[in-house]
């Protein structure tokens, strides 16, 4: 696909907080809102005039993003989730230092315009149950997960399963120590 051939003409910068998203809409201001399904539906999503030529773009922030990101795809609009590395990067270029909630939506979208970054795929059920299950931390050994320790499962000998250096045992270098 050429930059000619690029399906996007409106462009929404969002950018995503834990508690609320400010997002700017190609030339207009920026306007924040919750991030709650509901607002995400009745402000930005109505906000939205034409969706089969809106691209929203927004960066990645470790999953704050995810009920947008859901919903954009629920209402089939087009959503793009940037490294925000880039992103500040770009500001800098072009001359933006200042970093506010309402700028960053602004340059979010300016960035959506001038990069054209290609649209994220919605994920199927079985893709979002094999990413949660990816991201599942390995327990740690000699570690109750409800907070307490256990003892070693591993058959070792020493301090709750713990590598012997950890647990305070001497090492064992493979020479005759004197």
């Amino acid at each position: 696909m050429t930059m000619d051939d690029y399906p996007f003409s409106q462009f929404v910068g969002v950018d995503v907080s834990k508690a609320t998203l400010d997002f700017a809409l190609t030339d207009e201001n920026s306007v924040s809102i919750k991030n709650t399904e509901e607002q995400i539906v009745s402000k930005l999503i109505g906000a939205i005039t034409d969706p089969s030529s809106t691209i929203v773009v927004m960066e990645a922030t470790g999953g704050y993003e995810y009920r947008l990101v859901t919903s954009l795809h629920q209402h089939n609009i087009a959503v793009a989730v940037v490294n925000p590395r880039r992103v500040r990067d770009f500001a800098k270029g072009i001359g933006i230092d200042a970093k506010t909630d309402p700028i960053d939506a602004t340059v979010i979208s300016v960035y959506g315009q001038v990069v054209k970054p290609a649209a994220q795929v919605a994920k199927s059920e079985e893709d979002k149950k094999t990413q949660s299950v990816g991201r599942a931390s390995p327990p740690v050994a000699g570690v109750d997960h409800s907070g307490t320790q256990s003892p070693a499962t591993d058959g070792r000998s020493g301090n709750s399963g713990l590598h012997p250096a950890i647990a305070g045992e001497p090492a064992k270098t493979g020479r005759n120590d004197r």
